[in-house]
C-alpha cells in the first residue's frame, strides 16, 4: 500500500499537470487565488478595471481547459464558472470594505462625541 501511495506520489511531483490529479489540484489552487484576489481587488480597484481583468482571466481559464482536452463547451463553462466565482469576490470585497469603513467611522464619531460630552460637563468659570 505505502508503495503505491509512494509511487502515485512520485508520478505526480514528476509532472503535475499531465494527470488528472494534478490539473484537479492545479485548477484548485488557480480557483482559490483568483478569488483571493477578486476579494482584494474590491476593496481597491473601480468595478469597470476588475471587469476587464476577470474577463481576461476567464478567457485565460477558458483556453486552458480547453488546451487540456475539453470540449468547447466545457471549456467555456469553465471561464464562465470562474468569472462567476471572481464576481462573486470582488463583490464580497466591496461589502466588506465598505463594512469597515463604516465602523471606523462610526468609531471615530462616536469617540469625537465622547470627548465633547465631557468638555461640556465641566462647570464653567
Amino acid at each position: 500500500m505505502f508503495r503505491h501511495v509512494v509511487s502515485r506520489y512520485g508520478d505526480w511531483c514528476r509532472d503535475p499537470c499531465r494527470n488528472a490529479e494534478g490539473r484537479g489540484i492545479v485548477m484548485l489552487i488557480t480557483t482559490l487565488g483568483a478569488a483571493v484576489i477578486s476579494i482584494a481587488a474590491g476593496a481597491s480597484i473601480r468595478a469597470w478595471a476588475f471587469a476587464i481583468f476577470a474577463i481576461l482571466v476567464a478567457i485565460g481559464f477558458g483556453g486552458v481547459a480547453f488546451a487540456d482536452g475539453s470540449s468547447v463547451i466545457a471549456a467555456m463553462l469553465s471561464g464562465i464558472a470562474i468569472l462567476v466565482l471572481m464576481e462573486i469576490g470582488y463583490l464580497a470585497g466591496v461589502f466588506l470594505s465598505g463594512l469597515l469603513r463604516r465602523n471606523a467611522k462610526l468609531r471615530e464619531n462616536n469617540s469625537v462625541a465622547d470627548s465633547v460630552a465631557t468638555t461640556s460637563e465641566r462647570p464653567q468659570g
